[in-house]
């Protein structure tokens, strides 16, 4: 009959309390829901993203041959009479969107 014994060592976790992190929700805003602009004219839209790290933002038009934005910018080009959604979208990988009715007149 062999007995032998069996050494088990546990290695100590640590169970600190870590303080609670606060996480903020990324809020978009945009100077106006709907506004109004004339064919060959432009307008300045303005976005804010906050509670994010990268407060940038991408635009689109829904339809182009209405209304232009550079997607950058903000700037939106009426091209011909009609109506065209704009959105901005933020670019932290939050996917936060915003958009704002462009109607472009004569």
């Amino acid at each position: 009959l062999i007995i032998g014994t069996l050494g088990i060592t546990l290695a100590a976790c640590n169970n600190e309390q870590q303080p609670p992190v606060e996480v903020k929700e990324v809020t978009i805003s945009i100077t106006s829901t709907e506004t109004s602009v004339m064919a060959g004219e432009t307008l300045q839209l303005q976005a804010t993203v906050e509670n994010a790290e990268d407060t940038s933002v991408s635009w689109s038009s829904s339809d182009t041959n209405v209304a232009t934005i550079g997607q950058s910018t903000g700037l939106v080009t009426g091209v011909k009479k009609g109506k065209t959604t704009i959105t901005f979208t933020a670019t932290d990988g939050s996917r936060k969107s915003a958009t704002c009715t462009v109607k472009v007149q004569k």
